[in-house]
């Protein structure tokens, strides 16, 4: 980075103090910020960084002077180096929020701690100079903030306003726009979240954007805050469907891919794919000047020139703008983003899965037999006992149940928004929901129950379970709306959550000679279905009819993957007018997870779809003992004899071409429902 081996004053006595060091187009920006001959150091930076920027920091004053040390977030490349800079006699306070300080203190951090969400987001200095700290939740950590120096108005904004770049510079130049944008598609988790705190620093007087990664904005500042707030990102993006027309068709698409590519590579390599191609580029502009083939093929054509000259990591480089245009005009995926990328994707979760579980493996085998056990029997998200041991206990439970006579009661309790929270606020929010609830449950069990007889668990996906031995069926009831509303008045949650409970008691099971075993699983089985119910039923409900009630209440449950909304429209509509619950989305990650937690009657999908195309959800489905059986419909306007192999090798046995005789497929549907039960 220019001028930025030695510390550079940016503003009134603040000082950039990184090393200039580079890796994967990404580079750290610590800051210190010098006053009365005290300092704040911002965001120091990785373990990497640690030599170069404390000889930095030493050239302008001892390390004993620093007072305080802001961290903005959690990430080890902002301020992993903390524990060298203590060895090394640093003495000062850690200015962070609380949710960043439980996992700061697992880096070995020994200084104390000054939690900014205790002490009404500010921080005085000496000689009247004051810090103000600006919440900016989930951009991209629960417990991220921003600093702003009320004197010089400069604004230290952590991840916000970062950039990739391979050349930085400590100024942001013309091309750094682009640039900040392809980093925030990458890693911030969705406009609805960006935005409102953009329209806060709307209203700020702002002099200067100094970002940890990146280059420093000093011009224009207000023009890069409005970028910001009309940006679409994240993994979940809902944009408006446009006209491809006004957009130059697909080779005005493959126009702004170029663009992006020049913002992150030397211009030579990016003409460089393209040369002798049947895509002639314009020498001066760098656009597309010609095409040597049928138009809507340059789409294809494109990608696979990517892929064949600079690999895979140019493909992915792309891959979030590439996903914002198919979603954008509702187009399909390039050819090799359906077959390299995804494919290498599910790779890798194998993989990874894999890797896991040869870890637990290994890490067990030099425990005893029961501290192995009891680890496999924990969810690790909410501290709980998960659902193996659920069944498990289950079955000891009710073969005490069948030789006393003593009734029990189960809640079934699910998450009736957490798929809308995973989508709007990333992942990492889903799970801290569930912890949070987790909590929520355990507290309520302590003062609902002296002699901890009750017990919790975690089961497959947004579902807890409330055990209460010895309960009659009118307890189990109020319970549960105790629950419920609890859960309703709760504050804890990034947003107001409900929850629909299914109530169980042993009573309303038929023992009909089955073992345990068996019973333990009908008890999970009827546990799940009312839980469904009660959502059919309008979320935030109990529900606790009987059995023979449950299985009235419909004809069976239906998932509908598909972009196509026509389609989905004429489905929905067809078989809820035949008295199944149908749940449709337009994309195939969202749709693998509603499978695994409804274990609906019956799934028809779309072969292209986003995130996860139909066959790989089939091939999901069958690596589940839970979900392998339950019976699939392939229906797309693509079927070749190449898909057709693939299905028919996945067990497929209905792979319908659009357009389809409705008849014909809700006919076979009904069929394969009917044959399950």
């Amino acid at each position: 980075m220019k001028a930025a081996h030695y510390p550079t004053e940016i503003a009134d006595g603040i000082f950039m103090v990184g090393s200039g060091r580079l890796d994967r187009g990404l580079n750290c920006n610590p800051y210190l910020l010098v006053n009365n001959g005290r300092g704040v150091l911002i965001d120091p930076g990785s373990v990497l960084d640690g030599e170069d920027v404390l000889r930095n920091v030493k050239r302008l004053m001892p390390l004993k002077k620093i007072e305080y040390v802001i961290l903005q977030h959690q990430d080890p490349d902002l301020c992993a180096c903390v524990p060298y800079f203590e060895k090394k006699g640093l003495r000062a306070r850690i200015a962070t929020s609380t949710r960043a300080s439980l996992l700061i203190q697992y880096y070995g951090i020994r200084s104390d701690y000054y939690l900014v969400n205790e002490n009404k987001y500010k921080l005085d200095l000496d000689g009247g100079r004051a810090l103000r700290f600006i919440p900016a939740p989930y951009l991209h950590f629960p417990g991220a903030f921003m600093t702003y120096d009320v004197r010089s108005k400069a604004l230290f904004t952590s991840d916000l306003f970062g950039a990739f770049s391979n050349t930085p510079n400590l100024w942001a130049d013309a091309g750094y726009m682009e640039s900040m944008k392809i980093f925030h598609e990458r890693y911030m988790p969705s406009n609805d979240i960006l935005r409102p705190v953009m329209e806060l620093l709307l209203d700020m007087e702002i002099s200067l954007i100094a970002p940890q990664h990146g280059s420093i904005i000093r011009k224009n500042v207000r023009d890069y805050i409005i970028a910001l707030r009309d940006l679409e990102c994240g993994t979940f993006l809902n944009p408006v469907i446009r006209n491809i027309v006004l957009a130059g068709n697909y080779r005005g698409l493959c126009d702004q891919v170029l663009k992006r590519y020049y913002a992150m590579f030397p211009a030579d390599e990016v003409s460089g794919i393209f040369a002798g191609s049947a895509i002639i580029l314009d020498a001066k502009t760098g656009r597309i000047d010609d095409f040597r083939g049928v138009e809507h093929e340059i789409w294809d054509d494109f990608f696979d020139l990517v892929l064949s000259k600079k690999g895979v990591n140019w493909l992915i480089a792309a891959e979030t703008l590439v996903m914002k245009f198919v979603k954008s005009y509702n187009i399909p995926y390039p050819a090799v983003y359906r077959t390299v990328i995804l494919n290498a994707e599910s790779l890798h979760r194998m993989l990874r899965e894999e890797i896991v579980r040869l870890k637990n493996g290994e890490a067990h085998s030099g425990q005893n037999p029961g501290d192995a056990r009891d680890a496999a029997n924990i969810n690790q998200c909410t501290g709980l006992n998960n659902e193996k041991y659920f069944l498990e206990c289950m079955n000891g439970v009710i073969g005490r149940a069948l030789t006393d006579g003593e009734n029990f009661a189960a809640l079934f309790i699910e998450i009736d928004n957490l798929i809308q929270i995973n989508n709007k606020y990333g992942r990492d929010a889903g799970d801290e929901t569930l912890a949070h609830f987790a909590y929520l449950l355990k507290e309520f069990k302590r003062e609902n129950d002296g002699r901890s007889a009750h017990m919790l668990f975690k089961l497959d996906g947004p579902v807890f379970c409330y055990y209460m031995p010895h309960s009659p069926a009118e307890d189990a009831g109020v319970m549960a709306d105790a629950i419920r509303r609890l859960t309703t008045r709760a504050d804890m949650f990034i947003t107001g959550i409900t929850v629909s409970v299914g109530v169980v008691n042993f009573s309303d099971i038929d023992e009909n000679g089955k073992t345990p075993s068996e019973l333990a699983t009908l008890l999970y089985d009827t546990g799940r279905m009312k839980v469904r119910v009660a959502r059919k039923m309008g979320a935030d409900t109990v529900y606790d009819k009987s059995v023979f009630d449950v299985r009235h209440e419909s004809a069976g449950d239906i998932v509908i993957a598909d972009t196509d909304r026509m389609n989905v429209n004429i489905l929905k509509k067809t078989f809820e007018g035949m008295n199944y619950r149908v749940v449709a989305c337009a994309d195939g990650a969202e749709a693998m997870e509603i499978i695994d937690r409804e274990n609906p009657s019956l799934v028809i999908s779309e072969y292209m779809l986003p995130k996860m195309d139909g066959l790989t959800i089939r091939q999901r489905m069958l690596g589940s003992s839970r979900l392998k059986d339950i019976p699939f419909v392939l229906v797309s306007y693509e079927k070749s004899e190449q898909t057709l192999q693939r299905a028919l090798a996945l067990k497929i046995r209905h792979y319908f071409k659009k357009p389809f005789m409705l008849t014909e497929l809700t006919g076979i549907s009904k069929c394969l429902m009917e044959d399950r039960i």
